[in-house]
């Protein structure tokens, strides 16, 4: 079973100060309006001339997701999978629980994106991991009146034990970062794969990734490559990247 899903976080009007995380590695995620619309309206004609689902999934839980990010979506009849860390619910920039609520209440879907949104889940011990998962999940059930079913892994550290734990804590479908539109069964858990949106794409980039076997395969190679200097550098690895990759 294959299916494509876009990754994206914060959408803004301005600026990317305006909705979820301020770290620097944050900033090269967020997207403004204008490029987020621009994305939605070709893919939403894709899907409808095609036959075909691409999924929209957001990370972080920014206040965006409810104030500009559902409002687009809902112009073109698409929902977005919503995934949120629960700690920072109620805070600046974030989410409330009021608005986590209208989000469902409009027919989008709520997913878990861990507690604490650790900057390397996977160092975590498996005590600890399934503590993110569980506490997460409850929160969300707590406001929705749901049960949450859904979560993605934050920063993109995935393995075996992160999967594992996720699953022990009551999810049966877990979105990795890794560029892929296979959907992988293990009993009654799935994995599935999700591409990345970045600042500056353009909605021709969004569309080459779902029409373009090749672009999805490029891109594959070029994750897997960062993945492994991602795994020998563990949490090093996102301090050099703010290095590299400097906020414009």
């Amino acid at each position: 079973m294959n299916k494509i899903a876009l990754m994206y976080h914060d959408v803004y009007k301005q600026s990317g100060t305006e909705s979820g995380f301020q770290n620097e590695s944050a900033f090269q995620y967020k997207i403004s309006e204008e490029e987020f619309e621009s994305h939605v309206k070709e893919i939403s004609k894709y899907c409808v001339n095609n036959n075909v689902d691409v999924l929209f999934t957001f990370d972080d839980g920014g206040i965006s997701f409810l104030t500009i990010i559902a409002p687009i979506l809902e112009k073109y009849n698409q929902k977005g999978i919503f995934f949120i860390s629960t700690q920072y619910i109620d805070t600046p920039l974030f989410l409330t629980k009021k608005q986590i609520k209208e989000l469902r209440e409009r027919g989008h879907i709520i997913g878990s994106h861990s507690h604490s949104h650790p900057q390397n889940i996977s160092e975590l011990a498996n005590s600890d991991l399934l503590e993110e998962w569980s506490r997460s999940k409850k929160l969300l059930e707590s406001i929705t009146g749901e049960e949450i079913k859904m979560a993605s892994i934050p920063n993109g550290y995935s393995n075996e034990r992160v999967a594992l734990q996720a699953f022990q804590a009551g999810y049966d479908l877990l979105y990795t970062s890794e560029p892929s539109t296979k959907i992988i069964k293990f009993d009654n858990f799935y994995l599935m794969g999700r591409y990345v949106v970045y600042e500056g794409m353009t909605k021709n980039d969004v569309m080459n990734i779902a029409t373009s076997k090749s672009k999805r395969t490029i891109m594959h190679l070029k994750w897997s490559v960062i993945n492994l200097i991602k795994n020998i550098l563990g949490s090093h690895y996102s301090s050099l990247k703010t290095k590299i990759y400097p906020r414009k």
